[in-house]
């Protein structure tokens, strides 16, 4: 879980740089292919990768790791605050999630919720 949070962060990053995978992926010392792997969660990243797109993106480790922590509690300060969230929105926008996930990370989700099964 908290590979693609890290990993979507260093999309919203490149992004805002509006680099492309390949010229984010130079910049950062690494192959276009990692850095995919790195935005979509299936591959952690590194300190070492973590603190070279912090020099890139011209901001601290400190400002980085902030940025994943606040976007973690706005996730779940959503959910958690709204009272008028509908089960089928909840039900909707869990599809949208685990169809985001690559066939190893459902299968883990599975696992995982089994035991809550009722």
């Amino acid at each position: 879980m908290k590979a693609l949070l890290i990993g979507r962060l260093i999309r919203n990053l490149r992004n805002h740089k509006q680099q492309t995978m390949t010229e984010f992926a130079g910049s950062i010392n690494i192959s276009q292919s990692a850095l995919s792997k790195i935005e979509n969660g299936t591959q952690e990243a590194s300190i070492t990768i973590i603190e070279s797109v912090c020099d890139i993106c011209g901001i601290s480790m400190y400002d980085f790791f902030k940025m994943l922590d606040e976007k973690i509690e706005v996730n779940i300060g959503t959910y958690i605050k709204d009272p008028a969230l509908e089960q089928h929105k909840i039900n909707q926008e869990l599809h949208e999630l685990i169809d985001t996930m690559t066939e190893e990370q459902q299968k883990a989700l599975y696992v995982f919720l089994l035991p809550y099964q009722k």
